[in-house]
């Protein structure tokens, strides 16, 4: 009962994201945190992952049995996790794909937008003070300088947004969530001091 409520939930959620809240949505694609000012909606997914966790902690439940008494391989943990972790990705945060083409569509425009004014303002700096008659003096207590390095920083921030609204620290905030039910399963098999010099060799 339980596991169909939170499904209608999403449910619930899925709707109101694709046929409410998307065509509402402003895309700002200079936004600082690279998707388009949209990085809020990663943080909704997210809050997705404690029913994954639920069911990643079940599956490893059933696993750690045919692991300590059935005498099944740790390589068994491997398909199953793995079937966990992509439905998890898939349900919480591939709705973001229907983004897509809205957020596309405002980079395409607004790096348009930006080449022109961009090509306006490398022209004035050009005439003005590479092939005009200002002096060094004046070019020194001068706003274009100034301007064309910010404005040059805001293009390149508008460049660098990614066309799906998934902000990376709260995808893999809740991917590690997911996955952490699995992690006691390598214990069967491996002690923790052992563990833990692999992992060392992998890091160095």
């Amino acid at each position: 009962l339980t596991s169909l409520r939170w499904v209608w939930w999403m449910f619930l959620w899925l709707r109101f994201l694709v046929v409410f809240l998307r065509p509402r949505l402003r895309v700002v694609p200079g936004h600082p945190d690279g998707v388009g000012g949209l990085a809020f909606l990663s943080k909704v997914q997210k809050s997705f992952a404690p029913v994954f966790m639920a069911l990643a902690a079940t599956v490893s439940g059933r696993l750690a049995n045919e692991l300590l008494y059935e005498g099944a391989p740790l390589d068994a943990v491997k398909i199953p996790a793995a079937v966990v972790l992509v439905l998890a990705a898939l349900v919480m945060f591939g709705p973001m794909l229907l983004f897509i083409p809205q957020m596309s569509a405002a980079r395409s425009r607004e790096i348009s937008a930006y080449d022109q004014l961009g090509q306006r303002l490398v022209d004035d700096f050009d005439a003005r003070w590479v092939h005009g008659d200002a002096s060094q003096e004046d070019f020194l207590g001068a706003p274009h300088a100034s301007t064309l390095t910010d404005f040059t920083a805001v293009y390149d921030s508008l460049s660098k947004m990614r066309p799906i609204p998934v902000y990376l620290p709260y995808f893999v905030g809740a991917m590690v969530m997911v996955a952490l039910p699995f992690f006691p399963l390598i214990l069967t098999e491996l002690s923790l001091s052992e563990l833990a010099k692999r992992m060392l060799k992998m890091l160095l």
